[in-house]
């Protein structure tokens, strides 16, 4: 079981970017006493936010280089990668170092290759990829609310994504995913999808009536696994409804394959990739199954962040982070593979969501 030492600081590699700045502002009012590492390429960015934090500290550090990790090891409680790690690098070395790591950036191909990776070696301490939609906070949400079920037939998690909002870099490789089919859980089966089809009318909390389409996230592969229901499908509308319906048919005629190419790069990429200043962030998570009491029962929870998918990402990786290290109320975990699902505490999650403005209903 991991317990922190308050002594050793918390390293965020990317931790001056839109997301881990985030991830690090919040860790410091909820944690004063814990000192961060904020590591990226560039020292001047580093230190001016360790800086502004207090108890912070402004580190150069290159995803693409070796033994990054390691040499930092006496002075580090755990590692907290908001920013992709390529060649897992990070990954392995933090591993190696015994040190508790948290990933909240790699789509589902990258997940299955973090757990190749992971699993060769030996792992004394957590290894959490919470790359699942938010930081892992529509899985963990999707997972409490099938507590009351005897059985899980159906979960859909639908997001409605604000064009308006914030967007870190990263995002940018994630848009490049779009084309591409990727695995489901239907019926209890593995099934190959393709982005952007299969329609549903989904009625978001802020007011908003439209069609989702689906979208490739990695709880789609775990949450069945984990909570036992037989389908996990992942969708996505923008508050733009034309936005989804034409990437729907960019997709569906294959066209964005067409320009899925490096000649294209930024035609393609500016199509979803144009960060705003702002925009709330809405999830509905529908669970439908047999109750306790052996009658159809359907579950729907709704999920508002009024400050954005940024926000709300980095208050997925804090849940993860304060779980590794058992703070906040957690009683720690095992060592080992894991996934934001597997939390042992949902309500101390839910908590942590709501005491930073998340509405979250049921």
């Amino acid at each position: 079981m991991s317990k922190v030492d308050l002594t050793k600081a918390v390293l965020i590699v990317g931790g001056y970017g839109t997301v881990g700045a985030q991830i690090a502002e919040i860790f410091r009012t909820r944690n004063p006493e814990i000192p961060l590492l904020i590591a990226g390429r560039n020292r001047l960015k580093a230190e001016k936010l360790a800086s502004s934090l207090g108890n912070a500290e402004g580190v150069v550090m290159d995803v693409e280089k070796p033994n990054q990790i390691s040499p930092l090891k006496d002075k580090v409680a755990a590692v907290v990668t908001a920013v992709n790690d390529p060649g897992n690098l990070i990954m392995v070395d933090t591993i190696r170092s015994g040190i508790p790591y948290i990933d909240i950036t790699r789509w589902t191909s990258r997940v299955r290759e973090g757990i190749v990776y992971a699993a060769t070696e030996t792992m004394t301490h957590p290894v959490i990829f919470s790359s699942s939609w938010m930081a892992g906070v529509a899985s963990i949400l999707a997972k409490k609310a099938t507590e009351d079920f005897k059985e899980v037939s159906n979960i859909d998690i639908d997001i409605l994504y604000s064009l308006k909002d914030k967007a870190g870099p990263n995002s940018i490789e994630y848009v490049d995913q779009l084309g591409t089919p990727y695995d489901i859980f239907e019926d209890g089966k593995i099934k190959s999808v393709s982005p952007m089809t299969d329609p549903r009318m989904v009625d978001f909390p802020g007011g908003i009536s439209t069609k989702t389409f689906r979208f490739d996230t990695p709880d789609q592969m775990t949450l069945p696994l984990i909570s036992g229901a037989k389908s996990v499908s992942a969708r996505i509308a923008y508050d733009d409804k034309s936005s989804a319906a034409f990437l729907s048919f960019l997709v569906r005629f294959g066209i964005w394959n067409i320009i899925n190419r490096p000649r294209f790069t930024k035609l393609r990429r500016s199509l979803l990739y144009n960060p705003g200043e702002g925009g709330s962030h809405e999830i509905a998570i529908e669970v439908t199954g047999v109750g306790t009491n052996g009658r159809p029962k359907k579950s729907i929870v709704t999920v508002v962040d009024k400050k954005g998918q940024t926000h709300l990402t980095a208050l997925g990786g804090i849940i993860q982070v304060e779980r590794a290290l058992a703070l906040a109320g957690n009683t720690g975990m095992p060592s080992g593979i894991s996934f934001p699902e597997k939390h042992e505490n949902p309500d101390i999650a839910l908590q942590t969501l709501k005491d930073h403005g998340v509405i979250v209903t049921s």
